[in-house]
């Protein structure tokens, strides 16, 4: 048992912490949407996920791959270097492709700020 931004998120013996985070991101996407969470409880509680995905080993090598794919250079602008990952789909819609290549590009701090917005 782990405890994250005051929520206790339970990590079964056996499975990757990672797994474990978006098992939490999704039991916490389905009571935010059955109404049992305020907005205010929901981001606490996924703000503190987020940074425990981001914190595990199994997204620091996906931060590495990606990396080594685009070469640490935007992959849209090609012109600065690569500093962000940017899920193509965000985890929020599909929790499942957050450690996924496929679902994941190499920008810099500009064009994921841009993506964001659009």
């Amino acid at each position: 048992m782990a405890i994250i931004a005051g929520n206790q998120i339970c990590i079964p013996v056996g499975s990757s912490k990672a797994e474990a985070v978006i098992t939490n991101m999704k039991k916490l996407l389905l009571d935010r949407h059955h109404y049992k969470l305020s907005r205010k409880q929901f981001l606490k509680a996924w703000r503190g996920l987020r940074m425990a995905l981001f914190m595990t080993g199994d997204y620091q090598r996906l931060r590495q791959r990606i990396a080594e794919r685009c070469r640490g250079v935007c992959e849209v602008c090609h012109t600065q270097p690569q500093v962000h990952v940017h899920h193509v789909k965000p985890i929020a819609w599909h929790p499942n492709g957050a450690l996924l290549d496929d679902n994941c590009m190499g920008v810099c701090r500009k064009c994921h700020r841009a993506a964001h917005r659009a």
